[in-house]
């Protein structure tokens, strides 16, 4: 456990992972640093990540402090100065988005944050204001305090399951446990600030690029201030909607979430260091937004394509381990060979890999849950599925279809790897297949007078 002093005396517990250009994570209202685990684990080959908790949160001091915006963004400033960080991007989630955007509003006199990520944020307002129909109504803030007040423990746990959309309940509730360290009375403390939150006029004073990240999903941060945010045009502003996540957006979906922190991030080329450090941070940023837009449109595109869904299987050890892929196609009948794209921070290329062979167990339309367990990381996927092991491979019970195949070839292609795989073993079965399609599954059904 690593601590530096900031303030009067108060340590605060931080961690640094990888290297690079730097990113200083603030977790949400009694989240400490574990929650940003998954997206470390995605940016820290190319980043440096800082996380830390915040007063009163997890591992750092719980001084008897006011617990204000103000005073957890002088304790950032602090940190980042104790640390000697230089052109940082701070990324806050949820009430920690709010001391973000105060600490580069009010306390970034050096210079020393150059861009702000707001995932979730209790921004630009968190309780609905007056004037408009955005935001959680008052008497529902007054009834969530409430809870809090009589009922901190269960209220803590309780949230868990409203806080994220695709995660298990094991993950969410050991993150709620991790919440349940901050003090009650401090917590209450620190949670009315967000009654008070509105940050509407001063959005445009804003002088560093801001990204904003929100789960369509949220229950909990109304995610429709991200349209709101779209239709104010704030030059410096990008706005982005985290599809299937809900508030906890970096545990929903890490990957998303760094590669919009990676293209937001990105480093201007050599060749343009003659330009002023900041002028040359937006420009490069305003080049990655358009990056970002085109694989937007992308996505959608790919999201209108229709697609069979199957899991890849490969041993590990004694262990079955398997991952749900919609890209895979055949490839070659003579000889029978088969293609597969894997995600290259895949648990499964690894074993694909080193083992030289890969299962393909071609899901039918009953399979939609199973697809759905087997898309999320973890090695006890397999916890409850039949299975057997046929040539050295995790065979599913009930798949529609089975295919064996041995590694010819692995093929760069972008954030993927191609595996080639020559086919030793084929067999189907009569089963619907399970589709994917506009981010729904479902199945095939053959139109009259079509069959060929």
């Amino acid at each position: 456990m690593t601590k530096v002093t900031v303030g009067e005396g108060v340590r605060l517990n931080y961690r640094v992972a990888g290297s690079g250009r730097t990113l200083l994570f603030h977790p949400g209202f009694a989240n400490t640093l574990d929650v940003w685990n998954w997206v470390v684990a995605e940016l820290s080959a190319t980043h440096r990540c800082v996380t830390f908790d915040p007063r009163g949160h997890g591992a750092s001091d719980a001084p008897d402090s006011d617990y204000t915006l103000d005073e957890m963004a002088a304790d950032v400033i602090a940190l980042i100065e104790r640390l000697d960080l230089t052109d940082v991007t701070l990324v806050g989630h949820s009430l920690g988005g709010a001391v973000g955007l105060r600490t580069v509003l009010e306390h970034n006199t050096a210079g020393r944050i150059t861009g702000l990520a707001l995932v979730a944020p209790a921004v630009p307002c968190f309780v609905k204001p007056d004037d408009l129909e955005i935001g959680t109504p008052i008497d529902a803030f007054d009834g969530v305090l409430a809870g809090l007040s009589e009922s901190w423990v269960e209220s803590i746990l309780g949230a868990a399951g409203a806080f994220y959309h695709r995660t298990d309940a094991a993950t969410a509730g050991w993150l709620a446990g991790k919440s349940l360290e901050m003090p009650a009375h401090l917590g209450l403390r620190y949670f009315r600030q967000l009654a008070s939150i509105d940050f509407r006029a001063r959005l445009a004073d804003v002088t560093v690029p801001v990204l904003v990240a929100w789960g369509a999903q949220d229950q909990m941060a109304d995610p429709r201030w991200a349209g709101w945010l779209r239709e104010r045009n704030l030059p410096r502003w990008s706005v982005e909607l985290i599809e299937d996540a809900g508030h906890g957006a970096m545990v929903d979906q890490p990957a998303r979430l760094a590669d919009l922190l990676r293209g937001f991030t990105a480093t201007a080329p050599e060749d343009s260091s003659e330009q002023p450090r900041q002028q040359g941070r937006r420009e490069v940023t305003a080049g990655a937004r358009l990056d970002e837009e085109l694989r937007a449109a992308f996505i959608e595109a790919m999201a209108g394509v229709c697609t069979p869904v199957s899991v890849v299987t490969a041993m590990d050890g004694d262990r079955p381990h398997g991952t749900t892929v919609s890209a895979f196609t055949s490839l070659s009948v003579s000889p029978p060979m088969v293609l597969v794209s894997l995600d290259r921070k895949s648990d499964l290329l690894p074993l694909v890999r080193d083992g030289g062979r890969f299962g393909l167990n071609v899901l039918g339309s009953d399979h939609a849950q199973l697809a759905g367990n087997f898309a999320r990381k973890g090695k006890e996927k397999f916890a409850d599925v039949s299975w057997r092991r046929e040539h050295d491979l995790p065979r599913i019970a009930g798949a529609a279809g089975w295919v064996a195949c041995t590694v010819t070839d692995l093929v760069d292609g972008g954030d993927h790897v191609i595996a080639l795989g020559t086919v030793v073993a084929a067999e189907t079965t009569a089963t619907q297949p399970l589709t994917y399609h506009g981010r729904a599954f479902g199945t095939h059904r053959a139109l009259d007078g079509s069959r060929t």
